[in-house]
């Protein structure tokens, strides 16, 4: 039986399912593996994007120090000593490059190596300071936000929000995004919340304008690159970056509006 890119993408959302919420009930060592293995692969898509075939070695050192930050934080240690520490010796790799060969030396490299640290699990780690609800609603934002847009637009979506950056992306998907957010979040919110209706409202709001900036920043890098996925490893989906480009801006935006707002006990 040969199934659909429909089938395929549903598939491949449901069966990790209970694994994921086994695993957001019992934090700790198990959710510290999960965003470990999350983190390789996003910053392993992130690098082929520059070095499709070649710099091995650089990326086996940028996951390495994306590792080494999210074990730091696991064990409550100083983790921005290690992205400190990363950056102190990518810079001593290039400026011995630079000494042996200028011509044939670009900055731009170790930019990249050390944005790989930044991007995917500098914004992963937030996560290991979340409760389990409160892990369960920026997941729900950032999938829900993606399915409803995704659907809806595929459905009835016509005038297109971005062109240049994302042909597909329609206003009618952007608004059943959001619609589909604001819900999550106050579902979510008053069954094992303390926040009021209003301001679950505005945190999904929020969360979504997050969502919807995460998928257009890796459009837009992905356009950049010229290729159409970040990888092949998630059947209808492509990458494992396509699917948690969303969350990766969620995470921020809801550690920023938690400081303001006790949604959570």
């Amino acid at each position: 039986m040969i199934l659909s890119s429909h089938h395929k993408r549903l598939l491949t959302a449901l069966l990790p399912l209970p694994l994921l919420l086994w695993v957001l009930f019992h934090g700790g060592t198990p959710l510290l593996l999960l965003i470990l293995l999350l983190s390789a692969l996003g910053q392993w898509e992130f690098y082929s994007m520059f070095w499709p075939h070649e710099r091995i070695a650089w990326k086996l050192a940028g996951i390495g120090v994306g590792s080494l930050f999210l074990l730091t934080a696991g064990l409550g240690l100083e983790p921005l000593l290690a992205l400190a520490l990363a950056f102190c010796l990518f810079s001593l790799v290039f400026l011995v490059a630079y000494s042996r060969a200028p011509e044939n030396c670009d900055f731009r490299q170790v930019q990249t190596l050390f944005l790989g640290c930044c991007y995917v699990p500098l914004l992963l780690h937030l996560a290991l300071g979340f409760f389990w609800p409160e892990l369960l609603l920026v997941i729900a934002a950032a999938f829900v936000s993606d399915t409803a847009a995704f659907y809806a637009g595929s459905s009835w979506g016509k005038t297109r929000i971005w062109p240049a950056i994302s042909p597909k992306k329609t206003w009618i998907g952007s608004v059943a995004g959001l619609a589909a957010c604001m819900l999550a979040c106050l579902v979510i919110g008053k069954i094992w919340g303390q926040a009021g209706v209003l301001p679950l409202l505005g945190l999904g709001l929020t969360l979504n304008l997050a969502a919807q900036s995460g998928d257009f920043f890796e459009s837009a890098l992905k356009r950049s690159r010229e290729i159409k996925d970040s990888g092949t490893i998630l059947p209808g989906h492509g990458g494992l970056l396509d699917r948690i480009d969303s969350l990766l801006f969620v995470l921020p935006a809801y550690a920023l509006l938690r400081l303001f707002h006790p949604f959570f006990g």
